[in-house]
């Protein structure tokens, strides 16, 4: 008898099941393994395709993001064409597309996720992702290291995690709408996330982080006041934090410091680099993947020749407005200044300030680095604009009268019929 009840709940596993599985696992896997991650992005495209393959999806899954994928072909598109300078070879094997294929995990976050519960569910896990981290970090400062890695060994890789996932911490910290108990937990993530990023030792984060709390909770809370508390008490917490780091770590904000770092100053003259190439190369830049190439050849400073290593100008923006000129800083603004707007429209709403955190952190912080560099990083940031993509489809399905469900579910039923 036992074994026909579990033969029974096996057959009503659904492939929708299968996919939120997946995702769950990639939630959770997301910033502590990268070869967790990937495999289960994997099954998940894989158990997509077979479900768009099988039909019945209700568009209004799809209509949400149809904006959203002209302006992703707008932002290829542009890479594409600046990439002729280089020839087709260099473009596929060039960053962002080279992983091109993650760019359907949004897609299959849509598609798999069937209600409200599971976006929270999936938010959850990825907290819980990132607090390991946390942990991993404070393990690394108490056993000598002074700049944290985290598990992928690499800063730039947990500080770009950190700059996605920390604003939509705050957001779930400030929502009154989850309860007392779970926003304590919420800051007690928040305050634990911020003691790890500043122990990463990341300025650029320093400085994106604190504008991008502002903003979410101004609007988290609908005032001014707490927000400056909460800003506040925060300042106080890691001034407290940072009394107790290593001295190496708090002599990267130390005045003196900053004048002789060598970083600053080699990160200004590939800034400048990058300038005088676009002004040199306007219209579609040095070619997509050239910037050292150039930078080698030509426009790094003579006294300094081991800055000739340096393959990318430690901007995000500087990097495509020099590798891509007009053409791929529009594309670049096109990608970034769509989601902006999307997510500002929805500021009041949950999903809308989740992303809105997560963007305005990522392009802060990418003024002063290329966080999305790392194939790591860029997928979570595809999962966040699933999730605060699906939370818009769900909520509309939700929203539909009884008559139109009905109507959706005869013609899904109807074109089952056909397909059989």
């Amino acid at each position: 008898m036992d074994a026909m009840e579990r033969l029974k709940r096996l057959k009503q596993i659904t492939l929708e099941d299968g996919i939120f599985f997946a995702l769950v696992v990639f939630a959770l896997g997301s910033c502590i393994s990268g070869h967790l991650g990937k495999n289960s992005e994997m099954v998940a495209i894989a158990l997509c395709v077979i479900r768009l393959l099988r039909g019945n999806i209700p568009m209004e899954r799809l209509r949400v993001v149809k904006q959203l994928a002209l302006v992703l072909g707008i932002f290829f598109g542009t890479m594409m064409i600046s990439s002729l300078r280089t020839g087709l070879s260099n473009f596929i094997n060039y960053g962002i597309m080279d992983w091109w294929f993650e760019t359907l995990l949004l897609f299959c976050v849509i598609i798999g996720v069937q209600n409200k519960k599971q976006v929270t569910i999936l938010y959850t896990l990825l907290f819980v992702s990132i607090l390991i981290v946390d942990f991993h970090i404070f393990y690394e400062t108490a056993h000598g290291a002074v700049r944290a890695t985290g598990f992928f060994k690499a800063v730039a890789r947990s500080s770009a995690f950190y700059a996605l996932i920390i604003p939509a911490i705050a957001v779930f910290a400030v929502d009154e709408r989850i309860g007392k108990k779970a926003r304590i937990v919420c800051w007690g993530m928040l305050v634990l996330g911020l003691a790890a990023v500043f122990l990463t030792g990341t300025r650029g984060i320093w400085l994106s982080i604190p504008l991008t709390l502002l903003v979410v909770f101004v609007y988290g809370t609908g005032s001014w006041k707490k927000p400056l508390r909460f800003m506040a008490v925060g300042t106080l917490c890691v001034c407290a934090i940072a009394m107790l780091a290593p001295p190496a770590l708090r002599n990267r904000v130390a005045a003196g410091y900053l004048s002789h770092d060598g970083s600053i100053t080699a990160r200004i003259a590939m800034w400048e680099g990058a300038v005088h190439m676009f002004q040199d190369y306007p219209l579609l830049g040095v070619g997509m993947g050239n910037f050292n190439k150039y930078w080698r050849d030509q426009y790094c400073p003579p006294q300094h020749p081991g800055w000739k290593k340096f393959v990318a100008p430690h901007s995000s923006s500087l990097l495509y407005l020099s590798e891509g000129g007009l053409l791929g800083i529009a594309g670049y603004g096109a990608f970034y200044g769509y989601l902006m707007l999307w997510s500002w429209k929805r500021r009041r709403t949950r999903r809308g300030l989740l992303l809105l955190g997560s963007t305005l952190s990522i392009f802060l912080y990418g003024l002063t680095d290329t966080p999305l560099g790392a194939h790591e990083v860029l997928r979570v940031y595809w999962f966040l604009i699933g999730l605060a993509f699906a939370d818009e489809a769900v909520e509309k399905l939700e929203k539909r009268s009884p008559e139109e469900s009905r109507d959706l579910k005869m013609g899904a039923i109807s074109d089952t019929g056909a397909a059989k």
